[in-house]
Parts: structure tokens; sequence; C-alpha cells
């Protein structure tokens, strides 16, 4: 195998315009590059630029370093989404409910399209499985945000650091349901940024005055008034007993 180094093979190149390179030299070259591609003899490591010229218009594919976040970011094939690695993950989806489905959106997935997800707006449940990271069309495909940040949405309502949960209606709130979505970053009318981290909520505790509405049957909740726990069953709370409280 040629194994050789990028320095390596810039020094059996001429560095004048009248200079000549050898069959063999060319010949070794080629192959060191051939193999690196192939995998047959792949490069020892990658070393970016950490202060690129990134492109003003998104270009599907180029990779480069984001000195901000510290990692190496890829423009994906959805226009305006960038995927930080190693602190971000996307599943790729549909949008089929005949409403467009708004950037910052929480979603579950309803069925399946091929290797597409076809999701609508969450409603509480638990069935959460991310965060739209841009506006979907309806019958359009795109990118829903399973971990991470999910920039540009209007997060004004809010405080930095506060729990977000999905509401029946697939908004965002502090309000405690089965459908934990992340937390608040940023507070901010246009630049607002969450971190999408979604979990099943079971259970909880809180005052009577604090019992959620929007949960699953069988979600379990401390009552601190009552001092007891109680159980969700779809319809009333129940005690251990399964008398109403």
């Amino acid at each position: 195998m040629a194994d050789l180094t990028l320095s390596q093979m810039l020094a059996l190149l001429p560095d004048n315009t009248t200079g000549q390179i050898g069959a063999d030299d060319l010949r070794a070259i080629v192959t060191a590059l051939k193999e690196a591609l192939e995998g047959t003899n792949p490069v020892n490591g990658i070393q970016f630029d950490i202060t690129p010229d990134i492109p003003a218009a998104h270009t599907v594919g180029h990779m480069h370093w984001n000195a901000t976040e510290g990692v190496p970011e890829v423009m994906t094939g959805q226009s305006g989404v960038t995927l930080q690695i190693g602190q971000e993950s996307y599943i790729q989806v549909k949008n089929t409910t005949g409403s467009t489905i708004l950037n910052g959106r929480p979603v579950r997935i309803t069925g399946g399209q091929g290797n597409l997800a076809l999701v609508s707006l969450e409603n509480g449940l638990g069935t959460i499985a991310g965060v739209m990271t841009h506006d979907l069309a309806n019958n359009a495909t795109g990118k829903c945000t399973t971990f991470g940040l999910v920039r540009d949405i209007n997060t004004s309502a809010f405080n930095d650091g506060d729990q977000l949960w999905a509401t029946s209606t697939g908004t965002l709130s502090t309000t405690l349901t089965s459908s934990r979505v992340g937390w608040v970053m940023n507070a901010h009318p246009t630049n607002g940024t969450i971190f999408v981290a979604p979990d099943r909520r079971t259970n909880n505790s809180g005052t009577t005055a604090q019992r959620p509405t929007t949960i699953i049957p069988s979600f379990n909740y401390y009552d601190s008034t009552l001092g007891i726990p109680i159980t969700w069953t779809g319809t009333v709370w129940v005690n251990g007993s399964g008398a109403t409280v």
C-alpha cells in the first residue's frame, strides 16, 4: 500500500512550472488517495480549520468546524438545518396532518411510510418523539430534533431554565403533563432556544391543587396535601383502596 501522508504526497510534486513528476511518484499519490477513500489504508485523523469561511448560503453536505459550539457540523439536506455532530440528533419525518407543523412544536409518531416517520402534534400523553426544528408543510418531509437544541423560536412566555411540557394541543407549557419536552435555554421572542430531551413522565408529586390533568392512565402522584400516593385511572384519582380522592 502507498502509505503516504499528505505532506509526503506534496513533497513528491514539483513546486515549479518546469519541474516534472515521475510516473512512480504519481502512481504512489493516486494509490494513497484511493486507499484512504476506500478505507483500506485510512487516514489517522482530520484536522478542521477552526476559523473557517462558512458559506453564507446553505450548502448541502458542507462540513466545517463550529467555533461557537466547539464541534464539527454539517449542512443537511433540509435547507437551513445544520447538524452539530455529537450534540444533537434528528429523525426524518413527514407531515400528513393537513396543516403546517411549526418550528419548535412537539410531535409524536403516528405511523410510517418507508423510512419516514409520520408525525402529528404531541398530545401530552407520553408519546412525544421530538420537536420540529423548522416549519414543516403538509405532505412535506423534514427534520425532527430528538435530542439537542432547537433555535429561533418564541420562548418569551418562559424564563431561562424553565422545564417544558407538551400540552394536549401540542404547544409548550410549564404545566406538568406526561410528555416532558426539555428546558428553556434562552427566553426570547424571536431568538429563543430550547434544549430537547423528550421523556414519558409517569409520576410526580405536589399539592391537591397542583394535580396534573393531561396525563396517562396509571399516572402515580404523591398528594402532599393528603399525605398519600394516588393514581389517575383516566377519569378520576383514586387512593390505594380504589376510593376516589
